[in-house]
């Protein structure tokens, strides 16, 4: 399977798990840093489509981008790569929760497919 091609599964596993959250799940309205079962709500599954060590360090890499970045209520929205900057201010803490979950696994995805392609 292609570098590509593993990217792209990754990314549509993820969007439907997060398409599952949003009709069945129910995302934290906690304050602080995401938790590892915010991250886990939409990481759940992704093992249909892509590999357990590929999942795992997708797992993994957002769950220290998370601790990196702090509570989505306290952050610079313009510092974190790929987070709507425009729309940030509008949304409530779930869906900042729920956005901010959904950037640092897709920053996570890269590292875990390209470094495990090149193996």
């Amino acid at each position: 399977m292609t570098l590509a091609m593993k990217s792209t599964m990754a990314s549509v596993a993820l969007l439907l798990g997060a398409c599952d959250l949003v009709t069945h799940g129910h995302f934290s309205a906690e304050t602080g840093p995401l938790t590892a079962g915010e991250i886990a709500q939409l990481t759940d599954g992704m093992e249909a489509t892509v590999s357990a060590e590929i999942v795992s360090c997708i797992v993994e890499g957002a769950t220290l981008r998370a601790a990196a970045v702090g509570d989505p209520e306290q952050l610079d929205a313009a510092g974190v790569e790929l987070l709507p900057v425009e729309q940030w201010a509008s949304l409530d803490t779930s869906g900042r929760r729920l956005i901010l979950t959904q950037v640092v696994i897709n920053q996570a995805i890269p590292s875990c497919t390209i470094d495990r392609a090149k193996n």
